[in-house]
């Protein structure tokens, strides 16, 4: 189980919350009172979700243009609807969350690598804004890069920013990259059984560090009447609850759908 302690920081007059972990490896929030944002890093998202406290910025600081046009697709596999449903699924958790959707991506529109790098180091300029950051893709990376994505983890992390990141892209127990990088927040689904014990029916083994409860069959949101559960959405919805809760004392976590 990866050891992860989030030291709170406390910019308002109020109490930290200072919890004794469990054998989890669960995290310290920073006080749920600071206005602090939810980065959650995609490879598209536009004006459906995209207003109020929900903004949206590119690694460059440069306008999120909206390039798709109606009518959508609507299979939520669809790089056009993934991140506007990550958005809402965070959103569901806690409709007055502050979101900054970091559109990182390549030609494809995927993130991977080459995206991930930029969109970290974007995190890291403006850390004093950011609460936690929230990715659900996965790939390979160089040596090069792989060295660059687990220094600014990192760092982050000294920051008391935790990067979560989904671990069912990859069926079985291997856990895909960059979730396997011991000092992200991999967030999993799964449930416990008669016996207490945690089973899962995507990637997850001892170093998981959450999973969102599968009692959680899909997701509704004013966009998407229907957001089928997945590790992407787990993902976000933690994160989003760890911004709104503070410490998660559970390693399985209940959502909202």
């Amino acid at each position: 189980m990866k050891k992860i302690k989030i030291v709170s920081v406390l910019v308002l007059s109020v109490l930290g919350l200072t919890l004794t972990q469990p054998t989890s490896a669960l995290v310290q929030s920073a006080s749920i009172t600071e206005v602090k944002s939810l980065v959650i890093i995609d490879a598209y998202f536009d004006s459906r979700v995209i207003g109020g406290n929900v903004s949206c910025t590119t690694p460059l600081d440069q306008p999120c243009l909206e390039t798709a046009k109606p009518p959508y697709p609507t299979t939520f596999g669809n790089a056009v609807n993934h991140g506007n449903a990550l958005v809402e699924v965070a959103k569901k958790q806690n409709p007055a969350i502050k979101i900054i959707a970091l559109y990182s991506a390549d030609s494809t529109r995927a993130t991977n690598s080459a995206g991930f790098i930029p969109a970290l180091n974007w995190v890291d300029k403006n850390s004093t804004k950011v609460a936690a950051v929230s990715f659900s893709g996965y790939f390979s990376a160089s040596p090069a890069r792989d060295k660059t994505i687990r220094n600014l983890i990192s760092k982050l992390k000294s920051k008391n920013i935790p990067v979560f990141v989904a671990t069912g892209n990859v069926r079985g127990t291997q856990i895909g990259y960059p979730a396997s990088i011991l000092d992200t927040v991999s967030v999993s689904t799964g449930s416990r059984d008669s016996f207490g014990v945690i089973q899962s029916g995507h990637a997850f083994n001892e170093t998981t560090d959450y999973v969102a409860s599968a009692d959680v069959s899909n997701f509704t949101s004013p966009v998407f009447p229907l957001i089928p559960h997945s590790t992407s959405f787990a993902a976000v919805a933690v994160a989003a609850q760890w911004v709104t809760k503070g410490t998660l004392t559970d390693r399985v976590v209940s959502v909202l759908p």
